[in-house]
């Protein structure tokens, strides 16, 4: 839930029904490259244990037969799905430095189109999101009714 690998999100085109072009970049920093490896041995220590070893038969993946790193690097990398916490797609950066969105969630280039959840938010804790995304999305709010006069 913290992956440290960051992906991109890019328009392929202008056209408002065109798909976006979606690379996750998984297992891009070395960091989770390590923590992808370490979890396939850990699982493998627990199903190691003798009160585990009644209810198995075998390794089905990535099999006993891949022992070194690289191999479980590939398997992991073949492998990889998301685990639909997907966030930090439109970063609260300067638009230099690569963000998305200012500090009051205004899209940069755009007008009227605000971001107000966890898209903007730089690196998020490991934890569930929902508490981040009433955050941002509270403060999105009091930012548009002080910039618009309603408070």
């Amino acid at each position: 839930m913290a992956a440290l690998s960051r992906g991109s999100v890019k328009l392929q085109s202008n056209l408002p029904l065109s798909d976006p072009v979606i690379d996750p970049n998984y297992l891009a920093d070395e960091a989770d490259q390590r923590m992808a490896i370490q979890g396939v041995k850990y699982a493998r220590q627990i199903f190691a244990h003798p009160e585990m070893q009644q209810w198995l038969i075998g390794e089905a993946a990535p099999g006993a037969n891949i022992t070194n790193d690289e191999d479980i690097l590939d398997f992991a990398r073949s492998t990889m799905i998301p685990n639909w916490h997907a966030a930090s797609t439109c970063r609260m950066l300067p638009r230099e430095k690569g963000g998305v969105v200012d500090s009051h969630l205004r899209v940069y280039g755009t007008k009227g189109l605000r971001v107000c959840d966890v898209s903007a938010i730089g690196r998020l804790p490991d934890m569930n999101l929902v508490g981040s995304v009433f955050a941002v999305a509270e403060n999105g709010a009091r930012i548009i009714r002080e910039e618009y006069g309603d408070e």
